[in-house]
């Protein structure tokens, strides 16, 4: 019984802190020199694909058309430029072309933001994937076989970082409620990864709140719960989905400052 409650303890506190470092990381740089990096290595979690990238790359105003979306959606280029530069070691020649790509997505997909936002649409693509798509297309003509092929591990890397931690934080809420075997964890994990939906990963702050986090489906729980479990979660309450805005999706976490403004940082 130790032991469970142990490894319970462990799965709860990595996992959480591999949620946190997601929602303010990305790459794989200097990922052990981080603190939450430190606390992931001490409860033996891999960190290399969670760490905090530095912004580098200050898009300047009026490099296109400009709306609302556009300052944010050009920060978050700047991280995307910032982790081609990292990975694949580029040059000042080579991240022009990325830059210049890199701004007419920002464009199109802010001209995309503000039609959406006018037919009053909830679901909105995912700009970071956009930019990326487009990066991996760019990083296969710019750079030699093995450097393009190191940029695309990374970029799968980090997406499949970004699935795991919702993956653990989503059997760590179930657990938390029911208080599931360690087998039960496992074949409950096994079953949703097999299982898994683009959306339960998109935005990793739904995992802070209980009533509003994705679940494991249905049909994997009525094989793996008992009664007793059974009964329990049909008395939990689940509110649905939460939308905290297309900023939280992307990963741009809205800081206040002391004059109460507000300053926007990219991960």
């Amino acid at each position: 019984m130790r032991k469970s409650r142990s490894r319970r303890t462990i799965r709860t506190v990595s996992s959480a802190i591999l949620v946190i470092t997601l929602l303010v990381g990305v790459g794989r740089a200097n990922a052990e020199e981080t603190v939450f990096g430190k606390l992931l290595k001490f409860f033996d979690v891999d960190v290399e694909e969670a760490a905090p990238a530095e912004m580098v790359f200050d898009i300047a105003d009026g490099a296109i058309a400009e709306n609302q979306y556009t300052p944010l959606l050009k920060k978050l280029l700047g991280s995307e430029l910032h982790f081609v530069q990292k990975v694949c070691n580029a040059n000042d020649a080579q991240m022009k072309e990325f830059q210049t790509v890199g701004l007419k997505l920002v464009g199109q997909v802010a001209a995309q933001y503000e039609k959406m936002q006018n037919r009053n649409q909830r679901e909105w693509p995912d700009a970071r994937d956009t930019i990326t798509g487009e990066f991996l297309k760019l990083a296969e003509k710019t750079f030699d076989e093995e450097t393009a092929n190191r940029y695309q591990e990374e970029v799968l890397a980090r997406r499949e970082a970004k699935k795991d931690a919702a993956l653990d934080m989503m059997v760590t809420i179930l657990d938390r409620k029911l208080i599931l075997s360690e087998d039960q964890v496992d074949e409950i994990t096994e079953k949703t990864e097999q299982n898994w939906e683009a959306d339960w990963d998109r935005n990793m702050q739904v995992y802070m709140y209980d009533e509003y986090s994705p679940s494991p489906p249905d049909s994997v729980l009525d094989k793996a719960l008992n009664d007793r479990q059974k009964n329990v979660r049909r008395g939990t309450r689940n509110n649905g989905r939460i939308s905290f805005g297309w900023e939280q999706d992307l990963g741009i976490i809205p800081i206040w400052g002391d004059d109460g403004t507000v300053l926007w940082e990219v991960k």
